[in-house]
């Protein structure tokens, strides 16, 4: 089955004094497709996509708690076989899902070492998202591990040089290190990338601003 989400625009955003970090974590506003698994031989074989739809009226709301519990059903109620056709669809849908509690637990809550956890259980379901990887590194930073932190997003950047996200990381972690000139250069290069139309992207560089 195919499911389209079309996000309604930039969520409410915790205070933080990583705003624009906060920012930058957040799944993209663009519409995206899932194609997810209906087992058959379950008698609601599409009971974790009602769990994942209300979770996301929530998530996109600002109402963090309530998307996290049902975010969480989600998970638990996913299908434990899927057939290996299905299975690359599949772990893309669940690393979404893995990426917003991820959010929720670091960004919302400051609970960054579940944070870690869920972000690194959306980058090995899905290892090209640069989000995930954005993430977990700053998950990474927060819990007192900046080089790895800065190891993941390097490379991430090897792969996705035009990717945002990751230059914000960079210059949050930059300047977090005491690097102001290499902090502030990826930032730079985040400016020339931000698009000031995408809500998300013009908080971000609103917040670069003013950190």
């Amino acid at each position: 089955a195919a499911v389209n989400l079309y996000p309604p625009g930039l969520p409410p955003l915790p205070p933080a004094s990583d705003a624009a970090g906060a920012a930058a974590l957040l799944p993209s506003t663009a519409p995206v497709t899932f194609h997810i698994y209906a087992p058959q031989a379950n008698e609601k074989p599409l009971r974790y996509l009602q769990s994942w739809l209300m979770a996301q009226s929530h998530f996109w709301k600002g109402q963090y708690e309530e998307a996290a519990d049902l975010l969480l059903e989600t998970l638990r109620l996913l299908p434990r076989s899927v057939p290996t056709p299905q299975r690359v669809d599949q772990d893309l849908f669940s690393a979404y899902t893995n990426s917003q509690l991820g959010f929720i637990a670091g960004g919302v809550e400051g609970n960054w070492p579940a944070a870690r956890d869920f972000y690194g259980a959306a980058l090995r379901q899905n290892p090209d998202d640069p989000i995930a990887a954005v993430g977990l590194a700053a998950a990474l930073a927060q819990t007192g591990q900046p080089a790895e932190a800065q190891r993941l997003l390097l490379e991430a950047l090897r792969q996705h040089p035009d990717t945002w996200q990751i230059h914000v990381a960079l210059g949050q972690l930059g300047l977090q290190q005491g690097d102001s000139e290499g902090g502030l250069a990826a930032y730079d290069r985040a400016i020339a990338l931000l698009d000031a139309n995408d809500p998300i992207q013009k908080r971000t560089l609103a917040d670069i601003y003013f950190d």
